[in-house]
């Protein structure tokens, strides 16, 4: 997690985005995706949503990583938190983020789905999460991707 925090800062100079205030989604929220989450929050960016293996949640004003990672740790998971809306699953790709971070499985952004994809900054956790026609879509549209941290 400390790993995409530190990468997705040095990512974010490079592209002249301010961390503070910067809107983070977070696809896996173990421990990649939840520390990940966490330090972001810490150096005032908000995360917005939040997918894993339970559902997708979405809360503009952004979510309390701590308390999050309190619920998943009760529960196993994102599904029910308090203060969050849920959003479907299909719908997490297409949240208007700063810096998305696809800390959970392989292969999540495809070319059916990153045309969808609006943000300026992917860092992976994940091992392979982008494919690699995905990935050229990704480039052409102007989104610097970090590959799997």
């Amino acid at each position: 997690g400390r790993g995409v925090f530190v990468v997705g800062c040095e990512a974010a100079k490079k592209k002249g985005l301010e961390i503070a205030g910067a809107r983070i989604a977070v696809q896996g929220f173990g421990n990649v995706g939840g520390i990940a989450a966490k330090l972001f929050q810490e150096a005032g960016s908000k995360v917005i949503a939040v997918q894993d293996h339970t559902g997708t949640i979405y809360q503009p004003a952004g979510l309390d990583s701590n308390k999050l990672l309190d619920h998943v740790a009760r529960t196993g998971g994102v599904a029910g938190f308090e203060g969050a809306e849920p959003m479907p699953n299909d719908e997490f790709w297409t949240v208007e983020t700063d810096i998305l971070i696809p800390a959970a499985l392989e292969n999540q952004i495809t070319e059916k789905n990153a045309a969808k994809i609006r943000t300026k900054i992917i860092v992976e956790g994940a091992n392979g999460p982008t494919t690699t026609a995905a990935d050229d879509i990704l480039t052409a549209n102007g989104v610097l991707v970090i590959p799997d941290v």
